[in-house]
């Protein structure tokens, strides 16, 4: 599939999936992201997706502020509300919303709302390396430079 406009979600996402309920500890999703060697959970709630914490957010909303990451809960530091796409998207849609919402990692759903994967910026990049330059501003953003698109 040389044209990524053929290429849609479902074909590129990780479909291993791990959650973490919202009400656990950050102890207790580092254990979880180290087991799983993830850098992201989705936090659900009643098997819901409510947010998602980031190896990024534990360092810097715990762990530089010096809190105790057995005290604090996921739910007080995940990204909420949950920026998620449906499986049948194209990846050059999927490309755009993550620049748009500033966002690495995007939750795939069904039309229930129930989760089916993760799709990254990194499986866009395996997938497409011409994505590398749209994905430049999504990494701006994050080192703290305006995007340019």
């Amino acid at each position: 599939m040389n044209n990524e406009k053929e290429v849609c979600v479902a074909d590129i996402m990780h479909k291993g999936l791990i959650t973490i309920p919202e009400h656990a500890t950050v102890k207790e999703a580092a254990a979880r992201m180290s087991e799983n060697r993830v850098s992201a959970l989705v936090a659900v709630r009643d098997k819901m997706a409510k947010g998602i914490v980031t190896d990024r957010d534990i360092v810097v909303r715990v762990v530089a502020s010096g809190k105790d990451q057995s005290l604090v809960l996921v739910k007080d530091i995940m990204s909420s509300p949950i920026v998620a796409i449906a499986p049948d998207v194209s990846i050059n849609d999927a490309a755009l919303m993550m620049v748009k919402h500033r966002i690495k990692k995007l939750p795939v759903v069904d039309k229930s709302g129930k989760l089916m994967g993760m799709l990254t910026y990194s499986d866009l990049i395996n997938t497409y390396p011409g994505y590398v330059d749209m994905l430049k501003g999504l990494l701006k953003v994050h080192m703290g430079e305006e995007a340019t698109l």
